[in-house]
């Protein structure tokens, strides 16, 4: 699995006539995260962190995603999980 991170900069855009103000009076940076799961056969599929992308994803596999969702039904779905399952799919 890969993250890729795309960080675009938003420069401020505070404007004020003197009675409305809008805008925010510093540049920010936004983060837009990506994920990639590369095969066994060399093919990468990009991905999110929702459990319907996830298993669209590994569809061949869906018995192992289903219960490795069962297992783990308490916990957030997150990156760490994530890694947990491709590693999972790999044994």
């Amino acid at each position: 699995m890969y993250r890729f991170t795309k960080t675009t900069f938003i420069p401020s855009d505070y404007t004020s006539n003197g009675i409305v103000t809008s805008g925010n009076l510093y540049d920010e940076y936004k983060d837009e995260i990506t994920y990639y799961v590369i095969f066994p056969n060399g093919s990468v599929r990009e991905t999110s962190l929702k459990k319907k992308s996830v298993k669209n994803l590994f569809g061949s596999e869906k018995a192992k995603v289903e219960n490795f969702f069962k297992a783990f039904s308490g916990e957030t779905f997150d990156e760490k999980m994530l890694t947990l399952l491709v590693q999972n799919m790999n044994l």
